[in-house]
């Protein structure tokens, strides 16, 4: 099962993460919902992946795609064959959501 790690080391700070299924699922709408700021995808999505970091809105910007890398990271090792572009079989947070909600279950 793929190990996903409760805390981050995020310029020297240990920052707890909330990665649920839902949770993650949520950010990444958020990230992609065209009709919001920067700084305010940042703060919505590191309240709901990292509540508790008591960040600073310029932190938050710098945060939320280190979040983001940690997340596809953990993605491309329990989907290796799915991360090719160039492939049919690319993968898709859409489509691809009953696989991926089982790499992130915790037991």
């Amino acid at each position: 099962m793929l190990e996903l790690k409760d805390e981050i080391n995020f310029k020297g700070r240990n920052i707890k993460l909330n990665l649920s299924f839902k949770n993650v699922l949520r950010s990444f709408d958020l990230y992609e919902d065209k009709s919001l700021l920067d700084a305010v995808k940042a703060v919505l999505i590191t309240n709901i992946l990292a509540p508790e970091s008591g960040l600073l809105v310029s932190e938050r910007l710098e945060l939320m795609p280190f979040i983001f890398q940690y997340i596809n990271s953990l993605s491309q090792k329990a989907f290796p064959y799915r991360f090719n572009k160039e492939s049919k079989n690319a993968l898709s947070f859409k489509k691809d959501f009953a696989a991926i909600y089982a790499a992130f279950y915790k037991s």
